[in-house]
């Protein structure tokens, strides 16, 4: 079950059929940002929540709006440019960020040598990619510069020539570097402005993105150390990297002149490391460090948050229901589904403790707040609950709420199979016991050849 509860509580990105989930973290000023989902960056408008129609199932809103008006905004987006090919239609629309490989490659007002030149970029600059044609050789890409004309930074849409821009980070060379020295003021300022807000941008949408982008921080020398290894944390943590964003983390620790407060949120994040990659003791041992524990507000919630989680972990299950019940008893809330995630850990530990009842009611106020009927393992918590009183029927349709909103949930698929064994029903449990199988549950592989054959 732990790995269930993780699933609220690991501040990554969580990519759920077409949606993903952006969990709560803090700046390094304290500023904590709330978690929220937000569509599947496809590529594709259609599938957007904002597209007018489409309705987001977290907030239960629709989105308004005219679909043309929408679509030619999505499509045109900080366009001050207009193309004089007046045939030219995208393959594909896409999103995806490009490299530029070699220095003075001219963006053009339309895909043609005969349109007028927008700006010229340079190696390593990065450019969105907004259309791609197959028999075609132009892309159109948005990109930022520097006018000099207005002295001041503009986005547009322009095109470049396909064969100089590339989805790879490229390698530097000689030639490249020597030819970068050469770039004006001007345009590196440029530079070193794209290449930042790329890296800091493309954090919660593509982690891996910013870490092949640090080395050319690094080398311009646009972070301090402690910057830098902060932002590597945040990546490989978004990536679910946890050993190499501890790793970072800790570095930033040693070489940063922190503050109070920022020394405060990173032996915070250290814990929540340290829990998920099963060092449990540790966590609580950071997590009980007294700087921490200066005054209350939404770090001391926080702390609360993840000592009711490492105590569970520790099969202390009274001390975390004490933690439990003093996050939920402090006026300082941290977001709605930090709260789900404590009524469903308190849920788990009273059920741990025997005491059946209490559990139910826990779980049941955890499923009321969530009004979006989203998260599984709510109904996976709620579904054991009932399966130790030995309540099968109520138990199995749990498990299968569950499973219809995670068809990989092995275990959910376990505990089916367990009810309709328990029910008598032994094609549906072999059923059940087999997808169990198919999804790496040890314990259906145990079951299956016990019950099955």
């Amino acid at each position: 079950m732990k790995q269930l509860i993780l699933f609220i509580l690991i501040a990554s990105t969580l990519q759920t059929f077409s949606q993903v989930r952006v969990s709560g973290y803090y700046r390094k000023n304290g500023t904590y940002v709330q978690p929220h989902y937000r569509s599947n960056p496809d590529g594709n408008p259609y599938n957007n929540w904002s597209y007018p129609g489409n309705v987001n199932p977290y907030t239960g809103k629709v989105a308004t709006g005219n679909p043309s008006t929408y679509l030619n905004n999505y499509y045109n987006k900080n366009t001050s440019s207009s193309s004089s090919y007046n045939n030219y239609t995208p393959n594909a629309t896409t999103n995806y960020t490009y490299y530029v490989t070699q220095n003075n490659v001219d963006v053009r007002s339309g895909p043609s040598t005969n349109n007028s030149v927008i700006t010229t970029l340079n190696f390593r600059d990065i450019v969105g990619i907004v259309e791609t044609r197959t028999d075609y050789p132009w892309y159109k890409i948005n990109v930022t510069y520097y006018d000099d004309f207005s002295k001041s930074f503009k986005t547009t849409n322009g095109y470049v020539y396909g064969a100089y821009i590339s989805s790879t980070y490229p390698i530097s060379t000689n030639n490249n570097n020597n030819n970068n020295n050469n770039n004006n003021n001007n345009q590196y300022t440029t530079s070193n402005e794209m290449l930042m807000n790329a890296a800091y941008d493309s954090l919660d949408t593509n982690p891996q993105f910013t870490l092949n982008i640090t080395e050319e921080i690094e080398q311009r020398n646009l972070l301090n150390k402690d910057d830098l290894y902060f932002l590597k944390y945040l990546a490989y943590d978004n990536i679910s990297n946890y050993d190499l964003a501890l790793t970072f983390l800790n570095k930033y620790i040693l070489v940063g002149k922190l503050t109070m407060g920022e020394f405060r949120i990173a032996k915070l994040i250290k814990a929540r490391l340290l829990e998920i990659l099963g060092e449990s003791q540790e966590a609580l041992t950071e997590l009980n460090n007294p700087v921490l524990i200066v005054k209350n507000d939404t770090i001391l919630q926080a702390i609360n948050l993840w000592k009711t989680q490492v105590y569970y972990s520790l099969q202390n299950y009274d001390s975390s229901i004490n933690y439990a019940n003093k996050y939920l008893s402090n006026f300082f809330k941290m977001d709605k589904y930090s709260t789900l995630s404590i009524l469903q850990l308190k849920a788990m530990n009273l059920r741990e403790l025997g005491k059946y009842k209490e559990a139910l009611v826990s779980i049941n106020e955890a499923i009321k707040k969530d009004n979006t009927n989203s998260i599984p393992s709510l109904y996976a918590t709620k579904g054991i609950i009932y399966y130790k009183i030995q309540d099968y029927s109520d138990a199995l349709n749990e498990f299968i709420k569950a499973t219809l909103l995670d068809e990989k949930d092995g275990e959910s698929f376990y505990y089916r199979a367990m009810c309709y064994k328990n029910l008598n029903q032994k094609n549906k449990a072999c059923e059940n016991f087999l997808k169990a199988v198919k999804l790496g549950n040890k314990d259906a592989l145990d079951a299956y050849p016990v019950y099955c054959k």
